[in-house]
């Protein structure tokens, strides 16, 4: 047996970058976010640029990227921070289901009480006319 081909070593190599590259591109928009849910009566209270204490933040969740990338509503947030989702109920289901089975790494399993108190009060806030917003954020 001879030693390994140096070009054999180097396609290796790059395979490797590529798989590690690929990977980080995959996780880029979400690995680096982190992610609220707001109670707002109205999205257009967002446009306003003093929005931030015109509603209530319930959720908060610090790189989160297990939960996010299984969100049923992924697919329809683009790359740019600042845009507000309005979530149903089935979404706050969801993150629940996924809460509890991956902890969030920076708090555990923190964050599952708080959308268990969303879920909760969700159908009494909306007859009271509050909306669930979820947003990105660097």
């Amino acid at each position: 047996m001879g030693s390994p081909n140096k070009d054999s070593s180097y396609l290796t190599f790059y395979k490797i970058l590529d798989i590690i590259y690929i990977e980080i591109e995959r996780r880029k928009f979400t690995m680096g976010m982190d992610a609220y849910i707001f109670k707002a009566k109205t999205k257009k209270v967002f446009e306003d640029d003093n929005w931030y204490n015109k509603v209530e933040e319930v959720w908060y969740a610090r790189k989160y990227w297990d939960l996010v990338e299984q969100l049923p509503f992924i697919d329809s947030i683009n790359d740019d921070c600042g845009e507000f989702i309005q979530l149903k109920k089935d979404d706050i289901e969801k993150m629940i289901e996924i809460a509890t089975h991956t902890p969030d790494y920076c708090g555990g399993f923190d964050t599952v009480p708080a959308l268990c108190k969303i879920l909760y009060n969700f159908d009494e806030d909306e007859e009271n006319g509050w909306r669930y917003y979820f947003e990105f954020d660097y």
